[in-house]
């Protein structure tokens, strides 16, 4: 399998933390990309939406979240309960695999990346940049849009107080495009008629737990193919 969501964590030029997966492209996304495609006036060539990807978002949630006993606890239970997502979960229970139950179109327990005010998305640190990738027998060259951005915690994003102690233990990680606020904690977006899916959300991917720590920088790479 390629793999299309890598996250290197890194502490006084070490690696601490490294993962490598394959995101969902959510409903709203496959919604969202239709319209991006599509001409609301052939005449005009206004396009149906505009926005392109911007953000990252993080959070404490999905299936795969291991460190309960911080997540679950304290300030972080909450600053960041379970089941203020639009389906009312556990806290746990979006999964890459299966984004039909309960349906993803947000994160399940997104984490503010600042606070003062509360700023919940990540703005990506650099334009696309386009690799060229070739896959073997048959071989198929396509062109891959690669999406990075930086969480830097020796700067307290993610890790100011209280959670200086514990650190964040992030577990999901979602991309959205321009239509979405970084002030908003869940970015459930009024959606373009006749669409009735929701959500800025395009993309969406959980893995086991990193610990982002004081002190350390997170990079994280995602590669947009299709």
């Amino acid at each position: 399998m390629r793999y299309n969501v890598h996250i290197v964590g890194r502490k006084n030029g070490k690696i601490i933390a490294e993962h490598h997966g394959h995101n969902i492209w959510v409903s709203s996304g496959r919604s969202h990309l239709a319209r991006l495609l599509t001409y609301l006036n052939i005449v005009t060539e206004a396009p149906v939406d505009g926005n392109r990807i911007k953000y990252m978002g993080f959070g404490i949630g999905g299936i795969l979240q291991s460190q309960l006993g911080i997540s679950d606890a304290g300030d972080y239970a909450t600053d960041y309960p379970a089941g203020a997502d639009p389906n009312a979960t556990t806290g746990h229970e979006y999964r890459t695999d299966r984004p039909y139950d309960p349906p993803i179109s947000t994160l399940e327990r997104p984490v503010r990346i600042s606070a003062g005010p509360d700023v919940w998305l990540k703005q990506l640190d650099i334009g696309a940049s386009f690799d060229s990738v070739t896959t073997a027998g048959p071989a198929t060259t396509f062109s891959v849009a690669v999406q990075r951005c930086i969480i830097d915690a020796t700067a307290g994003e993610m890790v100011f107080a209280p959670y200086d102690v514990a650190g964040m233990p992030i577990s999901e990680i979602g991309l959205f495009h321009a239509g979405a606020s970084p002030l908003s904690q869940f970015n459930v977006a009024t959606p373009i008629p006749p669409d009735t899916r929701t959500g800025t959300m395009i993309a969406y991917h959980t893995f086991d737990t990193m610990l982002i720590v004081p002190g350390s920088v997170f990079e994280f790479t995602w590669k947009v193919e299709f």
